[in-house]
């Protein structure tokens, strides 16, 4: 396809791309914490590979850490992509989520 040449990869992630992708899984967030009955902000931490991958998932909330909730949370956001870039290193990103209530 002679237009995806077109459009190259940002240098780098932007706040804006970040809450996107937030935004578009808290419904997954929220479902595990009704799933495990769970309620209140997790405050999450991952690293978004150049390529858009997540590695480093970890739950940064005593409250939260090695609970089903937590657990849940984590393995969701495993799965998430974040748009690719031209970085040549990984974003740290710490993010509270509310669960619900």
């Amino acid at each position: 396809s002679r237009w995806r040449a077109l459009v190259r990869p940002a240098k780098k992630l932007s706040q804006g791309d970040v809450l996107m992708v937030v935004k578009q899984h808290l419904g997954a967030v929220q479902s595990c914490g009704r799933r495990h009955k769970a309620s209140g902000i997790i405050k999450m931490s991952w690293k978004i590979q150049p390529r858009g991958n997540v590695t480093d998932v970890s739950v940064q909330d005593s409250k939260f850490a090695g609970t089903p909730a937590g657990s849940c949370v984590a393995s969701e956001v495993k799965g998430w992509r974040f748009p690719a870039t031209r970085a040549t290193s990984s974003v740290p990103v710490t993010f509270p989520m509310n669960l619900g209530n």
